[in-house]
């Protein structure tokens, strides 16, 4: 493939065709051959290819570096053909890229792309990390809103519909617009991710603490004091359940003593008892109904 690219290329260098991709179809090509931005493609896509597994150092795959050139030929030739602008997709005055080719060039790069997805680029997309899921929420909307706005943009000025300083005023304002809500939604919902995260990890300190007290205390009169200083310093963060069966069975006994012993933080308001309408003043730490 980057032999091909390459023969294209060096035959636009020295002003000849090559024939290569004539050598199989020259009856059908007739005077055609393929494109300068064609010919780039075949160049980078087949390097690519062969670099696709080699990584020089840890982190760097070049083989992703190089593919983003021929996405952005392809897309661009795309775009050329969406709008209608024949300088996106030809150069000068050499045969442009057919609309079928920029289509199957667009699809092959992100397939290549795409083809190792736990490396470099793609990884940092395709992680479950909130850093991946801020990347698939915005990266669609940073492709679809430019192209959307920017063929409104076109259809506007063609058609003399506004003032093209006005249009182009517009065209930013409704970007900025879109792209602000689409931020705001995505950091509410990673918002709501992380404060469940940390409710998660405060109900596991919570119940860390309070078991190693009670499993360390060779009695109950023992273990009360240190419960105490566990809400006392925050080492039982306030606000969370302690599930007696769960706390009993983890300390091989019964839920009796266990009962008894936060019964006790709960007559001196410092432990609140789910369910219950009326609670302690600012109860530390919430047990079910005891």
């Amino acid at each position: 493939m980057s032999r091909v690219g390459a023969v294209t290329i060096a035959g636009y260098v020295v002003g000849d065709n090559l024939g290569l991709d004539q050598l199989l179809f020259g009856a059908r090509l007739g005077g055609n051959r393929i494109a300068p931005n064609t010919g780039v493609n075949f160049l980078f896509l087949g390097i690519a290819l062969l670099l696709l597994d080699w990584q020089p150092r840890p982190g760097v795959w070049p083989a992703q570096l190089v593919l983003l050139a021929p996405i952005t030929i392809s897309a661009t030739s795309l775009l050329g053909y969406v709008y209608g602008v024949g300088a996106l997709y030809g150069i000068a005055r050499y045969i442009p890229m057919a609309l079928p080719t920029a289509i199957a060039f667009l699809a092959l790069s992100l397939g290549a792309l795409w083809a190792r997805p736990q490396r470099g680029l793609v990884a940092v997309v395709t992680a479950d990390h909130p850093g991946g899921v801020l990347a698939r929420r915005l990266l669609p909307a940073a492709v679809v809103i430019p192209v959307l706005l920017g063929w409104l943009r076109l259809v506007s000025d063609r058609r003399e519909l506004m003032p093209p300083e006005l249009g182009l005023a517009m065209t930013v304002v409704l970007t900025i617009l879109l792209f602000t809500v689409l931020i705001w939604a995505t950091s509410r919902f990673l918002n709501r991710v992380d404060e469940g995260r940390k409710a998660g990890e405060d109900r596991l300190v919570t119940q860390y603490a309070t078991t190693s007290i009670l499993a360390e205390a060779p009695t109950l009169s023992d273990a009360l004091p240190r419960i105490l200083e566990a809400i006392t310093d925050r080492t039982l963060p306030p606000g969370h359940r302690i599930r007696q069966n769960e706390l009993a069975e983890k300390l091989g006994v019964s839920r009796q003593p266990v009962s008894h012993a936060l019964h006790l933080l709960h007559r001196q308001g410092l432990v609140a008892e789910s369910g219950q309408l009326v609670k302690a003043k600012q109860p530390l730490i919430e047990v079910e109904p005891l």
